[in-house]
């Protein structure tokens, strides 16, 4: 059995941080976890030489990999392109910014062209050789036309449990979230279906009131997509999506934590309301991610990108250029999280949305997806079952 070492970290743990941490991996997992302040530490072991000994130095943070469950596209690709090479440029940008796992969402589009989308996916995800790529978030055609944002307009259609039911049988296991507007007639049926099939739903671009919010969690609905952002705001007599989900603690929302999209403020103020268990920060990222200012296609749609920026034509958000690792700096930043906390939101929340037992936390019996952060929080190095996939440390 092969083992590999990862000696002298700060291991950021699900309540605190140890120190000076060794992690010994075999076969892609954590088996053991030492603290060197204790007295024990990895090379103590009466077991063979390993295959890789990093000795750290006590220089970086390690995290559990970051899970992105709302990502359209990074490096010029997008994942509506409906290629291998795109999605394996997705990934490589995504395992460079410490992302270990991130669901390919699919804008609105034409009918045919998603079952076309959902069949490759689905064979590309059933292969195994997908890296990060750990399923599909289909985010529409499902919308309210009212709030449709940077979505196509032309190809947005009511809900259909028969077209849901074909991209579930497409997609396999890998269709992991569906996004939708609850208040259209046939939402519930979805819901449902979905709620049975354990694949998570979510309100997004929505104009349903806080009475529709209602009976769509009595219906299974989890998630608040993107809040605040393509829905009802808070009205202090109409409370509306947002105040659905801000008044139950318990149930998850996403947040897209750039300082764009939402205010300093409103961020704090979410965290205020939930605890950091129950927040998911997301990118919402297109295809201009990592690349320079210029014009961008999203879903049939021209995206200016100027700055951190990346709006339409007429003005709206268009998506974002944001990675995860910058979401994780802005948490700290934004709230006053510690890095405990604010690493909750980007690993372990997603993660437990999902299903993913076994990914999330640096823990024995969990897989080696690990990132390292220097002492600015950048990503340094990024490790997927064991392997090293990226590796810029000086």
């Amino acid at each position: 059995m092969t083992e590999k070492v990862l000696k002298n970290v700060s291991l950021v743990g699900r309540e605190e941080i140890i120190p000076h941490a060794d992690i010994l991996i075999e076969e892609g997992r954590i088996t053991e976890i030492w603290d060197r302040n204790s007295g024990r530490e990895a090379g103590e072991r009466n077991k063979k030489e390993a295959e890789m000994e990093l000795n750290l130095k006590g220089q970086y943070y390690a995290l559990p990999g970051f899970i992105d469950t709302h990502i359209h596209g990074a490096f010029g690709s997008d994942i509506t392109d409906g290629s291998p090479e795109a999605w394996e440029d997705i990934s490589r940008y995504k395992l460079s910014q410490g992302t270990t796992g991130y669901l390919g969402t699919v804008l609105t589009g034409p009918r045919e062209e998603t079952e076309k989308l959902c069949r490759d996916l689905g064979r590309y995800i059933k292969k195994g050789e997908n890296l990060n790529l750990i399923g599909v978030h289909i985010e529409g055609p499902y919308i309210n036309e009212e709030k449709k944002g940077a979505q196509n307009e032309a190809y947005i259609r009511k809900p259909s449990l028969d077209e849901v039911k074909r991209w579930h049988e497409l997609l396999g296991d890998g269709l992991k979230l569906i996004s939708l507007a609850p208040e259209l007639k046939g939402s519930r049926k979805v819901i449902e279906y979905a709620s049975d099939s354990d694949i998570v739903t979510g309100a997004v671009h929505t104009s349903a009131d806080y009475e529709d919010m209602q009976q769509a969690f009595a219906a299974g609905l989890e998630l608040g997509v993107h809040l605040f952002n393509g829905m009802k705001g808070l009205h202090h007599r109409r409370p509306g999506v947002v105040g659905a989900f801000l008044e139950d603690e318990e149930r998850p929302v996403e947040i897209i934590a750039d300082g764009i999209h939402l205010h300093p403020a409103v961020i704090r103020m979410v965290f205020n309301c939930k605890s950091s268990e129950n927040v998911l920060a997301i990118t919402d990222a297109m295809r201009a991610a990592g690349m320079p200012a210029g014009s961008y296609d999203l879903g049939g749609l021209e995206v200016e990108i100027e700055g951190n920026e990346a709006r339409l034509e007429d003005g709206s958000l268009a998506g974002s250029t944001l990675t995860m690792n910058r979401a994780l700096k802005n948490l700290i930043s934004f709230t006053g999280l510690d890095l405990i906390q604010a690493a909750k939101p980007v690993s372990h929340n997603p993660a437990r949305l999902l299903g993913l037992n076994d990914r999330g936390l640096l823990e024995e019996g969990r897989r080696a997806d690990i990132v390292l952060l220097d002492e600015n929080l950048d990503v340094r190095l990024t490790m997927l079952e064991g392997d090293i996939l990226y590796d810029e440390r000086e």
